[in-house]
């Protein structure tokens, strides 16, 4: 589903539009409205302001619409069977939960612990919500909001938490401040004489193990994503390297050179075997002067003519390795 400031599109895995929902003259609305799709695909939300609508994704019926100005419009979270969603509120610490066929409020919690704005994220199996500040993961009780066990990492900063597709690890892009001729760190911004060191890790939800890091990063992640069946990790530092990792070993399965432009999305499909690249093409992703001379791609692909603002990668089965490209153009 991709939204405009003049309605919605669906498309489907071979980017054909298979239905337009213009936006009346008397919406809500005041601009373009974030928009996100339920586990299976049938429903959307669609919100701005303190205006929310859920629609079907076929037909474009608006099934339900509310109105909260408590709710951060743009923090959405399905649960699996598609009948609650969440939103970080208005309020500092808290988080709402709402029924997604009636619109009514099911339950608010506070934690009660300043999480540098951060909005706690639902585990897939329901039953947690994780946040983190610094260099500590807390793991909240999805009912009441108590907190169920904290985790520390110490000497690093968190800078994401993904859950696992089983709810029992959650994924964790650090960075270190290191001295500024570390290898694989990153330099900071002079005059600062440090650099950073930034490690992907997997620790257990119940008692905070590392179970693996992936180190040696000479650029920080800015987006990292599990494949639905938990085995792989794909994640793209901030200077166009794209990374998959095997997520029990952290074994590198294969890398590539992203299009220079600032990368404004990354998913994994929801039924495996391909994922999503979403560019702003308005934006070069570094200067030249910063490209990482001694970063080399186990694979490679070439594009002619770069028109697309997305890419679908298709792995092949037989060895795990992301080998073929699909690109497609969008107007508009």
């Amino acid at each position: 589903a991709i939204s405009t400031r003049e309605g919605i599109s669906i498309y489907d895995d071979s980017m054909n539009r298979l239905s337009f929902l213009p936006f009346p003259s008397g919406i809500k609305f005041e601009d373009v409205p974030y928009i996100s799709l339920n586990p299976d695909g049938s429903k959307m939300y669609a919100g701005g302001n303190a205006y929310m609508q859920i629609l079907d994704t076929i037909s474009f019926d608006v099934l339900l619409e509310f109105e909260d100005e408590n709710i951060v419009f743009y923090t959405p979270q399905w649960n699996r069977d598609s009948t609650k969603i969440a939103f970080r509120t208005n309020q500092e610490h808290a988080t709402s939960i709402y029924s997604a066929l009636d619109g009514s409020l099911l339950t608010t919690f506070d934690s009660g612990v300043w999480r540098a704005g951060n909005t706690p994220i639902w585990s897939p199996n329901e039953q947690y919500f994780a946040t983190y500040v610094s260099d500590t993961v807390y793991i909240l009780n999805a009912i009441t909001g108590y907190e169920i066990s904290h985790h520390q990492l110490a000497d690093t900063d968190i800078w994401n938490i993904i859950w696992s597709p089983d709810s029992t690890q959650l994924a964790l892009i650090t960075a270190t401040q290191v001295p500024i001729d570390t290898p694989n760190s990153f330099p900071l911004e002079a005059p600062s004489e440090l650099s950073l060191h930034s490690t992907v890790s997997l620790i257990d939800v119940v008692c905070g193990t590392v179970l693996m890091t992936v180190d040696g990063l000479r650029y920080p992640l800015r987006y990292l994503e599990w494949s639905p069946d938990g085995s792989e990790l794909v994640g793209n530092d901030t200077f166009r390297a794209l990374y998959v990792w095997d997520a029990t070993t952290g074994e590198l399965i294969d890398s590539y050179l992203l299009q220079p432009f600032s990368l404004d999305a990354l998913e994994y499909s929801a039924y495996g075997g391909r994922i999503i690249l979403g560019y702003n093409k308005g934006f070069f992703s570094f200067p030249s002067k910063h490209e990482n001379p001694e970063f080399v791609p186990l694979s490679t692909f070439s594009i002619d003519q770069l028109d697309n603002v997305i890419e679908a990668f298709a792995p092949n089965p037989s060895n795990g390795k992301l080998e073929a490209i699909i690109s497609r153009c969008i107007s508009n």
